[in-house]
């Protein structure tokens, strides 16, 4: 079921870039973003990035729009904050849609969120030798400690579904790298359940957090983080796969770990 989005819904777009070749259409999605955009799409080199950019531009006002039907897809206008973080800067709704971009490889997904700051972040399980490195260096002790634990066929896994849960939560407190990735973790007391520390700075103590992890693909992993001020609220997620101007199908992938509002620690 169709659903516009509610304070209690979240949407998750996903389109899986490679679907999307077809001159006519492409030409269609030229005609619906700005002259900023399209200046941006001609300083990138590859033709494989340039069609995931365009692609991504247009699925966000495609999205927006099928939230505010009477508002068509070329209309939006966008502003970005110091730390890099799109908003919504025109029209002027009463009620403030807040979106989120993440893209790899082929896969693109847009969040959006009523009212409510959301992040997300999509990641391909890809062999990488480094991952241990990397979370030696960006995550906490106690996170880096529980990923060792792991036997070493799960821990690549694992890294990667610590990784999209912090960029998903650095994504919406709109503070890019500003907000160090060692100094907020997650454990998980069971394998379904996400549980957060948060650094607390800059937010009010009544501020609660949600976070998923969703697995589309066996080789992909998808999460959010979206703020959430009222604990008996559940959250509704309405996954559609989508080829813009063209076809929406709602999806329903499995959500692998979530977390418990109550058991989100700010400290």
């Amino acid at each position: 079921m169709d659903a516009i989005v509610g304070g209690n819904h979240i949407q998750l777009w996903c389109v899986q870039g490679e679907a999307i070749r077809d001159a006519v259409l492409q030409s269609q999605y030229l005609k619906l973003i700005c002259t900023d955009e399209k200046n941006r799409l001609k300083n990138i080199i590859f033709s494989k990035h340039r069609d995931q950019f365009l692609i991504t531009r247009v699925l966000v006002r495609t999205a927006l729009s099928f939230n505010n039907p009477h508002i068509h897809p070329s209309q939006w206008e966008f502003a970005t904050n110091k730390h890099g973080r799109p908003t919504v800067s025109y029209p002027v709704l009463s009620t403030k849609l807040f979106f989120s971009i993440s893209h790899t490889n082929d896969f693109i997904v847009v969040a959006v969120s009523l009212d409510k700051e959301i992040g997300v972040d999509v990641e391909c399980l890809r062999n990488m030798r480094e991952y241990i490195d990397i979370a030696k260096e960006y995550f906490s002790a106690h996170e880096v400690e529980q990923l060792l634990s792991l036997p070493r066929n799960e821990q690549r896994a694992r890294f990667f579904v610590l990784w999209t849960l912090k960029e998903a939560y650095v994504k919406a407190r709109g503070k890019g790298l500003s907000l160090p990735l060692d100094e907020f973790e997650f454990s998980f007391p069971t394998p379904s359940l996400i549980k957060a520390r948060l650094d607390s700075s800059g937010n009010e103590n009544s501020e609660i957090w949600e976070f998923w992890t969703i697995q589309p693909k066996s080789q992909y992993f998808i999460s959010l983080a979206k703020m959430n001020n009222d604990r008996d609220t559940f959250q509704n997620i309405f996954m559609y796969e989508s080829t813009p101007l063209m076809s929406r199908v709602e999806v329903n992938y499995p959500i692998i770990m979530q977390s418990d509002p109550i058991d989100i620690v700010l400290v």
